[in-house]
């Protein structure tokens, strides 16, 4: 179930970031080429997503136990 949730949540995202990078192609780099405007549409909201969830990863890797007291 927890990779499900993790597959929609990653595909939200995704989406998401790449809307918002489309729409500041559209605004502010519609001179830029359009190889340049591609790489910029896929690659930012890739890096985005991974970024986001490695530190979520870390986080809980991180993340105190609050059971541990019990096991001691």
């Amino acid at each position: 179930m927890s990779s499900i949730l993790k597959f929609f949540r990653i595909t939200f995202f995704y989406a998401v970031y790449f809307f918002l990078c489309m729409m500041f192609l559209v605004v502010a780099l519609e001179s830029w080429p359009v190889s340049a405007q591609m790489l910029f549409a896929f690659g930012l909201p890739t890096l985005l997503v991974w970024w986001q969830e490695s530190v979520k990863a870390h986080k809980a890797v991180n993340k105190p136990n609050p059971l541990n007291w019990i096991c001691k």
